[in-house]
């Protein structure tokens, strides 16, 4: 499933450096609206100002919110769908905190085709 190369993704992940190649990945294949935010108040402040089509988020994140309870927040105010990213399954993040089984969790690493194709699935489902 291809995406459209306007769809609007922000990426938040505290390892600038795996932000930075995946929107590499992004960007040559022709995606370029692509956000990066390595903080919860970064990514809030951009679903509030510009809100992105999806949001591919890593599960750890170093501060006051990890990145399962960013997405709760995140998914309940601003009911954006997210791609969670960890280097646990999907049941460990369950038995972590069970919002995880709101979202598309998929375990690192993985292919920039894995993850292309859980947001070509998210996306139509998307409530605006």
């Amino acid at each position: 499933m291809s995406l459209d190369p306007n769809t609007n993704i922000l990426l938040v992940d505290d390892d600038l450096i795996a932000s930075r190649i995946m929107k590499e990945h992004f960007t040559s294949l022709g995606y370029s609206f692509c956000k990066l935010a390595s903080r919860v108040s970064e990514a809030l402040a951009i679903c509030r100002q510009e809100p992105p089509d999806i949001i591919v988020m890593d599960s750890h994140l170093e501060e006051e919110f990890d990145g399962l309870k960013a997405a709760e927040v995140i998914y309940k105010d601003y009911h954006i769908p997210l791609v969670i990213l960890s280097g646990y399954p999907k049941e460990f993040l369950v038995k972590q905190n069970p919002v995880a089984d709101l979202f598309i969790c998929l375990v690192k690493p993985l292919l920039i085709e894995e993850l292309l194709v859980a947001i070509g699935n998210i996306l139509p489902h998307r409530q605006r």
